[in-house]
């Protein structure tokens, strides 16, 4: 048995009564939901705490006053 296209199936739905039709693309907009939750979703909280480490050993000021200085092309 070979796969049917695209084309095919849709010309098929379009024989079904529109109580079938309906049904049809309730499943199939069920099964889409279905496949789309199994891949994970991420929260921008996920995020917390990335490059902590490198903040420990700077000093905060100092590196403002350097991106400052970058800003506005002068150095002090």
């Amino acid at each position: 048995m070979t796969t049917p296209t695209y084309d095919e199936v849709l010309r098929l739905a379009n024989l079904l009564p529109a109580r079938e039709r309906e049904r049809l693309a309730r499943n199939i907009s069920a099964a889409l939901s279905l496949r789309d939750s199994s891949t994970k979703t991420h929260s921008i909280r996920e995020f917390r705490g990335c490059g902590k480490e490198m903040w420990r050993a700077m000093d905060v000021d100092e590196y403002l006053r350097q991106e400052r200085d970058d800003w506005d092309g002068s150095k002090r």
